[in-house]
């Protein structure tokens, strides 16, 4: 059982990483709009996708829930920040955990991942130049 002030200090803790995580979230999703932050988004990507295939998951969300599991014990937390957050947001229950998954239910953020930063890396090197190249001339 876990005294009032290392509640806190828990509860202090994994709201700090929820935080961190969520500007990395909004980051990830909106950085390249934003030019002169591109490398950084790319980096970003890189080490989520890292992230992804090393650990299986996010280490934030991992972190952040094995924190709030010290705090609540019974609670049950999904393997997903934005899944299990949105979940809560809109009052809904947690999903279900799938057995049997098949390739694309165990990968699919993974090729999300790298769908986006195909498209983001398009967008910023291709559309980008070309509409330079038509305003500037």
């Amino acid at each position: 059982m876990l005294t009032k002030k290392e509640k806190i200090f828990y509860y202090f803790l994994a709201d700090s990483i929820f935080i961190i995580h969520l500007f990395f979230v909004l980051f990830l999703a909106l950085g390249w709009l934003v030019p002169q932050f591109f490398t950084a988004f790319v980096v970003l990507w890189a080490l989520t996708l890292a992230s992804e295939i090393i650990f299986g998951g996010c280490i934030l969300t991992d972190i952040e829930f094995a924190i709030r599991k010290k705090i609540e014990p019974n609670r049950r937390f999904e393997k997903s920040f934005v899944s299990y957050y949105t979940r809560i947001l809109f009052g809904l229950k947690p999903r279900e955990e799938i057995k049997n998954k098949n390739f694309l239910q165990k990968n699919a953020f993974k090729l999300s991942l790298l769908i986006l930063l195909g498209m983001a890396i398009v967008y910023n090197y291709f559309i980008v130049e070309l509409l330079k190249r038509i305003l500037i001339t």
